[in-house]
């Protein structure tokens, strides 16, 4: 639990404008590498589960000092909003993740997108350093590790099926 004196104080030296371009930011940037593999979540996609998670995030820590002001309460819950942030990320990731030909696909958009959810909550709780840092660290698995990945595996791609009429 946090005290009421922390929250506030939390909340008035980050605004939410400083937030919002924050997840912006981290949310396209991690976008950039999903658009040019042509995946289905881009740029968009992943800007708006950072953003839409950061908005959660940050509605949870208002409505903790509403309450705690209006029911003179000093210790508020912050992490009830926020904890089914998770529940509903995980929703969407699932509806990425499909079977084709005995193949699994969507795993790394749908790990993508549950990151960059991570990383809006972070941001909400004003956690910048740590947002930025796995931003960071999501790019370089997703741009290095991944170059690494398709040049020195060899995995079977699916390939476009082919019709045959007989």
């Amino acid at each position: 639990m946090i005290s009421f004196e922390s929250i506030t104080s939390l909340c008035e030296a980050f605004n939410f404008e400083t937030k919002l371009i924050s997840v912006i930011i981290c949310g396209l940037l991690i976008g950039v590498e999903r658009e040019f593999l042509r995946k289905p979540a881009g740029l968009r996609t992943c800007a708006m589960v950072c953003m839409g998670s950061m908005l959660f995030t940050h509605l949870s820590l208002v409505v903790a000092i509403e309450v705690a002001k209006t029911m003179a309460v000093p210790i508020a819950d912050v992490t009830r909003i926020a904890s089914v942030v998770v529940q509903g990320v995980s929703f969407l990731c699932g509806g990425v993740i499909f079977f084709f030909r005995d193949k699994l696909l969507g795993i790394t958009t749908a790990a993508v997108l549950w990151v960059v959810a991570a990383i809006g909550m972070s941001i909400g709780f004003n956690h910048y350093k740590e947002g930025f840092e796995v931003t960071a660290a999501t790019l370089f698995i997703l741009f290095i590790v991944g170059l690494f990945e398709r040049k020195f595996t060899k995995r079977s791609r699916i390939k476009k099926v082919r019709r045959i009429t007989v």
